[in-house]
């Protein structure tokens, strides 16, 4: 028979208390945020992780003992939920390798869980389902002051599929992705992927990203602060459309004219062969059996909208301290996407978001993880959510 800990997995639970129950054990009770259900949830007994670490790795019980005890008592182990409650203050907890008990009380779900993770303590953050990647830019020993390190997550928060028939949909898709602000006017970095097939074959991959422009601030004491900032999405569209972006490699040239003939057809912006990188009657020729292709609907066009967003520093400090080869960290490895829960908050200031939390949203995904140019077509959407705390 299959061990209950081979089938366990993740949960993410709004902690409303954290109390010890009738049956001795001390519980966090909360909103399970995959289902919305009150839930509660407890941490493993030392003999339950002996017996759970001995079945599913078929290790002898001294070996378990003595590593279960490592991880559950001593100066180095795992915090208790009263210390969560006490010291952290949480909000937002994860708990893994969960496995399902009996509740003694009626209409609530009762779990129990090899460690909890402080998701947050602030009663305002935010949290976000969605494929993900997390990257890690490690410091450069030589540019540190220029390049000091830094890691941020990408959300992928729509997939779409474009058809000439819906250009004012199209339009307002592209729109989103290129949005320097959300729906509650707060700034907002991403960018646009257009991915265009044939029969099902990925034949290229174009990426759109937000144009920035250096505008100047007065902080408090007066003082000019000279920064980049997103444009409207009209005006990176405007940039990159008109041939504005100074760049001169051919390949992005290209792919840049291949962009204009999609946004023509899919989103109905006018264009002009003059405003092509070359003139040369060869290339303006291949370039209309391909508008004809795109028009005829003989080539598939997919648009990813992407968000970016930096991590806070503490969580910076963490993630490149970090080795990528073990834990959760590896399983982002060159560019590669998964289902994700990241938790963010928010500069007072700016309400510019911070990541303060990233970790796969399931521990034995069905999903394999791949990049963006290798996921299926026939994602027409994925289930992207964002709560917020009235929620």
């Amino acid at each position: 028979m299959t061990h209950p800990i081979l089938s366990s997995f993740r949960l993410f639970l709004r902690v409303k208390s954290i109390a010890a129950s009738s049956c001795g054990h001390t519980f966090a009770y909360g909103i399970d945020l995959n289902t919305d259900e009150i839930i509660k949830v407890r941490l493993n007994t030392v003999d339950e992780g002996v017996d759970d670490l001995s079945q599913a790795r078929q290790m002898s019980r001294e070996l378990a003992l003595k590593q279960v005890k490592s991880q559950y008592t001593g100066a180095n182990s795992r915090d208790s939920l009263q210390t969560k409650r006490d010291k952290y203050q949480a909000t937002y907890l994860s708990f893994d390798r969960c496995i399902e008990i009996p509740s003694t009380e009626f209409g609530i779900k009762a779990y129990r869980s090899h460690w909890a993770e402080l998701m947050s303590a602030d009663p305002a953050a935010e949290v976000m389902f969605g494929l993900g990647h997390v990257h890690r830019q490690l410091i450069d020993p030589v540019l540190q002051n220029q390049k000091p390190g830094a890691a941020w997550t990408e959300i992928v928060e729509a997939i779409d599929r474009l058809t000439p028939q819906q250009q004012r949909s199209n339009h307002q898709s592209i729109m989103a992705a290129l949005n320097p602000t959300d729906e509650q006017h707060r700034p907002r970095e991403g960018y646009a992927v257009l991915q265009v097939y044939e029969q099902d074959q990925l034949q290229s991959e174009i990426k759109i990203f937000q144009h920035r422009k250096v505008v100047t601030h007065y902080d408090s004491q007066g003082q000019a602060l000279s920064i980049l900032q997103a444009v409207s999405a009209e005006e990176t569209l405007e940039y990159y459309f008109n041939g504005l972006v100074t760049k001169t490699n051919t390949e992005f040239n290209i792919s840049r004219d291949i962009a204009r003939i999609i946004l023509n057809i899919f989103c109905g912006h006018p264009v002009s062969a003059s405003q092509f990188s070359s003139q040369a009657t060869d290339y303006l020729t291949s370039l209309r059996q391909l508008y004809r292709r795109f028009k005829d609907q003989q080539l598939t066009v997919r648009l990813i909208a992407v968000r970016t967003i930096l991590f806070g520093p503490y969580k910076i400090r963490s993630l490149l301290a970090s080795n990528p080869q073990k834990g959760p960290l590896k399983l982002y490895q060159n560019n590669q996407f998964l289902p994700t829960v990241l938790v963010i908050q928010r500069h007072a200031d700016s309400g510019r978001a911070f990541g303060v939390f990233a970790l796969p949203a399931e521990q034995a995904s069905s999903f394999k993880p791949c990049t963006l140019s290798a996921l299926p077509l026939d994602m027409a959407q994925y289930n992207y959510r964002h709560l917020i705390a009235e929620e």
